[in-house]
């Protein structure tokens, strides 16, 4: 019987070999270079979010007082917030202790700590959401609470520290 046909052989020197083999080795270093900055470019620390900020010691203490509707003479209810100071979130109660939930810090810039109020899903008279706080010169708690959700107009009162 005839021997079996040879395998054909590489038309490149050793040379050319050697070369394509260093190409493939550069561009794979290169490739994962390019890789790793994308990445660290997107997840850098620099982006990471901030933590909510803890309360601040002049905001700490229980707050209740009675939040109306802009343009509401009478009617409202009645806000209580517990703040405990360097904590980053809280209870929160309204409507003569019907709604009683959490809160969470968002922002404190200029004076102004915003937090952000949820409320159990069984309870769908109780509104969630931002409310902005601010100590006011004559001690009590500016409360504001911008338009949001099914809240329509804006809400504000004023509390006072238990």
């Amino acid at each position: 019987p005839p021997p079996p046909p040879r395998a054909a052989r590489s038309k490149l020197g050793p040379d050319s070999r050697f070369a394509l083999g260093c190409a493939g080795l550069a561009a794979t270093f290169w490739f994962g270079v390019l890789a790793v900055g994308v990445y660290g470019a997107f997840l850098s620390p620099d982006d990471a979010p901030e933590p909510p900020p803890p309360i601040p010691a002049d905001l700490a203490g229980t707050w209740t007082g009675k939040i109306t509707e802009k343009g509401e003479k009478e009617g409202g209810w009645k806000a209580k917030f517990v703040l405990r100071k360097g904590e980053q979130g809280g209870k929160a109660t309204y409507r003569d202790g019907k709604c009683t939930g959490s809160f969470v810090t968002v922002s404190y810039r200029e004076g102004i700590l915003t937090l952000d109020t949820t409320f159990p899903a069984d309870k769908p008279d109780c509104d969630g959401g931002d409310v902005r706080l601010s100590l006011r010169d004559d001690g009590r708690l500016d409360a504001v609470y911008p338009p949001a959700g099914e809240r329509k107009v804006e809400a504000a009162g004023k509390l006072r520290r238990k």
